[in-house]
């Protein structure tokens, strides 16, 4: 019994791998002649080679650096109650300040209008290479600009 399911198994798997070398071949077939698939590439390979280790890295970083963060505030918080400071003095010290998250969709809301510009603009301008990159950053940083005046003004 158990043969019988795995040679069913084997045959499913074998038979996908086949049609989906078939289905590829199919495509490839049907391009156009001189098509060349990295010409018009918007953003180059090795964007992605270099760029996703360190969004990786930056990720694990900023993991390991709130753990550190959540668990030394836990820590300060425990060493205060143990002294046995004054009500009003522990308000102050465990109330967080909520004056800056009403900011917070501001923020989200400039840098997504800086994205959907640079991709409105990136179809009609001409650039290989890097041009594109450089256009979203460009407007992704005076997204944050424009975030950081309205906020310093506040």
């Amino acid at each position: 019994m158990k043969s019988k399911v795995l040679i069913t198994l084997s045959t499913i798997v074998f038979s996908a791998i086949s049609y989906s070398v078939m289905a590829q071949e199919t495509v490839y077939n049907t391009l156009p002649p001189g098509y060349d698939p990295n010409r018009d590439k918007i953003i180059p390979d090795k964007v992605f080679e270099i760029g996703l280790p360190l969004l990786f890295l930056f990720l694990l970083a900023n993991a390991i650096v709130t753990i550190f963060k959540i668990r030394a505030e836990n820590k300060l918080k425990e060493k205060v109650l143990d002294k046995q400071i004054s009500e009003s003095t522990l308000i102050t010290l465990f109330s967080e300040d909520k004056s800056m998250a009403k900011y917070s969709y501001l923020k989200w809301f400039l840098i997504l209008a800086a994205l959907g510009i640079s991709f409105i603009i990136l179809p009609v301008t001409p650039g290989q290479g890097y041009m594109p990159l450089g256009i979203i950053s460009l407007l992704l940083s005076f997204a944050f600009l424009a975030y950081y005046l309205i906020i310093r003004k506040k």
